[in-house]
């Protein structure tokens, strides 16, 4: 066998790279930008350049979770990935409590956007949450598991996640009116500015702390379904695996 590379082979591990890097670039869209539209359209219409741009993710730790022309490709780490985000890169603070109420309020959003399966699944609809909703949320999470553990009359010696975050502030600002993420309103707040840093939503003009959730939003909590649980160890542990 020859182990020449042609030109055309170097080529299209080129362009099966860029099409990745577009995925790492999340907020960019094909619509937007022609090459990366032309690479969605190779990547939709040629099964072999298609295999091509699985083997280069996979290979750089990532999952191709879809690709479209409206959201180009969405791609998810892996857990050894080196692009993985962990709760102790996005949460600074080393208060467990802290750590613990940022856990919950993911959760609460992609509750809150995706309150069923069925609902989850749709991938016709755009959900909107405000910071508000996901607030009502939280305190929905955290009712349901105090009652939970009153049930089970639970006398672990380990304090309740449901009893630590209460103790946390439902809202204070900083001097300049800005909320802070110490509080749960902030902690909202925070997390869904990430997510729309992160190309996962945007924030919804004209209303109140509202933010739309993109659909590779939902195609990521359709991916990490079953993970709910090491997201709250992960906030428990301050991310070390």
């Amino acid at each position: 066998m020859s182990d020449i590379v042609t030109g055309d082979t170097r080529e299209a591990v080129a362009d099966a790279a860029a099409l990745v890097r577009y995925g790492l670039s999340p907020k960019t869209r094909p619509r937007n930008d022609g090459e990366y539209n032309a690479l969605v359209v190779r990547y939709l219409t040629d099964g072999s350049f298609r295999s091509l741009v699985h083997a280069v993710a996979v290979g750089q730790g990532l999952l191709v979770l879809a690709c479209d022309r409206m959201e180009g490709i969405v791609l998810a780490p892996t857990e050894d990935s080196p692009y993985r985000m962990r709760l102790s890169d996005y949460v600074l603070v080393q208060s467990t409590d802290t750590r613990l109420l940022h856990g919950v309020v993911q959760l609460a959003i992609a509750a809150t956007a995706y309150p069923t399966a069925a609902a989850l699944e749709d991938g016709s609809r755009l959900a909107s949450v405000s910071a508000i909703q996901v607030y009502e949320r939280v305190r929905a999470i955290l009712d349901e598991e105090a009652a939970s553990a009153e049930a089970a009359e639970d006398d672990h010696d380990d304090e309740p996640v449901w009893r630590a975050i209460r103790r946390v502030r439902a809202a204070d600002t900083t001097p300049d009116g800005r909320q802070t993420p110490h509080t749960i309103i902030g902690a909202i707040t925070k997390a869904l500015r990430w997510l729309e840093d992160q190309g996962l939503a945007d924030e919804v003009k004209g209303e109140t702390d509202t933010w739309r959730l993109r659909d590779r939003y939902r195609l990521h909590v359709l991916g990490a379904a079953g993970e709910a649980v090491d997201i709250l160890r992960d906030a428990d542990t301050g991310g070390e695996s």
